[in-house]
């Protein structure tokens, strides 16, 4: 799923609050089972939610069975304790949110089972997960049905429909889940985490602000909000009713393509990826589109965020999926310098532009999109 970092509030009152936030110590006492530790070594490792490219990562001293990792944070990170030696939060670990404070943890048959006690953090962040958890469940368990049923020759199409209709309804419920927990909980980190979600899919400014305002004054001077703030201030640029950010970048042939090209036609500006699995799989839906309006004044113009060492698979990509309209790209995978400007962060994404150049619409999927150009362009 997507995760993109959007956040709204008053710059001045962050500029006064933010200088404040001071780092905290935390203690993280431990206990392991020496049979489970045999022959393996322990790694603790710790990244900020926003600003940190990669995490930092120490071999943890067990002595006795038991451990002791001390510190310091200027706000809630992601922890992982792991007996792999990057430390990555994958199944094999486990994750949490270390806070500020004395944290406990008891590590018995299986490490990722373990329960850390101590960090509001990562309570308030259980918490949030278990809320949303049917949900998420019962659509992965559609997905999972009808990857099963296009294995059996199922139409593609009408799954495509299915999945897109689903998909709506779900994002629609997850999205009332984290109102209602910011609401619920204005002293929890994961609250300020869950506002730039709140954001893009409603795109209601004045209710994110409002919502930002109720939170707790630590929670609204924490570095991440800081960050939030500065991307989400560029992102407040791409919102509807704006004029989108004029680019140019080169096609498949290297020539130069300008988005000011395609003045007085409707477009969809389509950011996707041929190593990107929705976006593939939201490409035949795009191409059914675009042959039913490309000659009412609607066009693609389609930013791929592959690789220099991928322009191969791009290419194939463009055959394979039929994408016939303008493609461009840098290969220069996340910094993608049109993805920079247009504050991208996670793909499939797309800015559907009126003909003066005006964003319209944002992200629109599957029937949404049909059903937006049915009415612009009846």
């Amino acid at each position: 799923m997507r995760f993109n970092l959007f956040f709204l509030f008053l710059f001045l009152f962050l500029s006064a609050t933010s200088s404040f936030a001071q780092k905290q110590k935390f203690e993280l006492k431990g206990t392991i089972d020496p049979e489970l530790l045999e022959g393996k070594k322990l790694y603790f490792s710790r990244v900020k939610m926003y600003g940190a490219s990669k995490p930092d990562v120490m071999t943890v001293s067990v002595a006795g069975g038991k451990f002791l990792v001390k510190g310091e944070i200027e706000e809630p990170e992601q922890a992982v304790l792991s007996f792999n030696k990057e430390a990555k939060a994958d199944s094999s670990a486990l994750s949490f949110l270390i806070d500020k404070g004395t944290l406990s943890v008891a590590i018995g048959d299986k490490l990722p089972s373990a329960k850390v006690v101590g960090s509001k953090a990562d309570l308030d962040f259980k918490a949030y997960l278990k809320k949303q958890s049917s949900d998420t469940n019962e659509f992965n368990e559609l997905y999972l049905q009808l990857m099963e049923q296009a294995k059996k020759g199922a139409s593609r199409d009408s799954l495509q429909l299915v999945f897109q209709n689903a998909y709506e309804i779900y994002k629609k419920e997850i999205q009332n889940i984290r109102l209602d927990f910011i609401k619920s909980n204005p002293t929890a980190f994961i609250s300020v985490l869950l506002l730039p979600e709140v954001a893009e899919y409603s795109q209601d400014y004045k209710m994110v602000d409002a919502l930002f305002n109720q939170l707790s004054a630590d929670v609204r001077k924490t570095p991440s909000a800081k960050i939030i703030h500065e991307r989400f201030s560029k992102d407040r640029q791409l919102a509807v009713g704006s004029v989108a950010p004029e680019f140019s970048q080169a096609d498949v042939d290297g020539k130069l393509v300008k988005l000011t090209d395609f003045r007085g036609k409707y477009v969809l500006v389509d950011f996707w990826a041929s190593w990107c699995g929705p976006c593939r799989q939201d490409n035949p839906n795009i191409v059914r589109v675009y042959n039913q309006y490309k000659e009412k004044n609607f066009t693609v113009l389609g930013v791929s965020l592959d690789r220099a060492e991928g322009k191969a698979a791009w290419l194939k990509a463009i055959k394979d999926d039929n994408l016939t309209w303008p493609q461009v790209s840098d290969l220069n995978f996340w910094k993608n310098e049109v993805a920079l400007l247009y504050n991208v962060t996670s793909i499939p994404q797309n800015f559907l532009l009126d003909p003066q150049g005006k964003i319209i619409a944002k992200n629109l999927r599957g029937e949404q999109l049909e059903n937006a150009l049915s009415e612009i362009l009846k």
